[in-house]
């Protein structure tokens, strides 16, 4: 926890992430206005944008850092219902990092399965620390880091996703 602190005290004034107002608000929805982010991570001459899918608040806000700190552009969801909202709402995002246990119509095992079926060129990150799925029942272009995991694995786990 302390380094997540550390991390938010080195972050760049200037630097915005994607916030969806169901998060941050009462509102179930959220407008392009809400939509900021910051500057993404250069993968391959391209402008890297991640969703983090957390319904743990602290375990998001973590994340996001941890990618943020790494120049990547995060956006968060709640839960996958509000991941399908960014997805099917917002262009260019690369990489999905979903949690399987959340409240919702869908898990993330479920959210994976959606995105390789209408999105496949978005990569996912699945992780847990209840549930480790085989390799073999997972889509492609999907990977499983279980919890807890240390910062250098999910950006090395990441990145694999995302190379060329």
């Amino acid at each position: 926890m302390l380094a997540a602190v550390a991390l938010r005290a080195k972050r760049v004034p200037t630097a915005r992430r994607c916030a969806t107002s169901q998060c941050m608000e009462t509102s179930p929805t959220h407008t392009q206005s809400d939509k900021q982010m910051t500057d993404a991570k250069n993968v391959c001459g391209a402008q890297k944008v991640v969703l983090v899918v957390e319904d743990n608040e602290t375990a998001r806000w973590i994340l996001a850092e941890i990618l943020t700190v790494e120049g990547y552009a995060v956006c968060e969801a709640c839960n996958a219902d509000e991941a399908m909202q960014w997805l099917t709402g917002q262009a260019g995002i690369h990489a999905v990092i979903s949690d399987i246990e959340m409240p919702g119509s869908m898990n993330g095992l479920e959210l994976a399965a959606r995105i390789h079926t209408e999105l496949p060129q978005i990569a996912v990150l699945l992780t847990s620390g209840r549930h480790h799925p085989p390799v073999a029942t997972l889509p492609p272009a999907t990977k499983f880091v279980p919890k807890p995991w240390v910062p250098g694995e999910i950006i090395r786990e990441l990145e694999a996703l995302l190379s060329c």
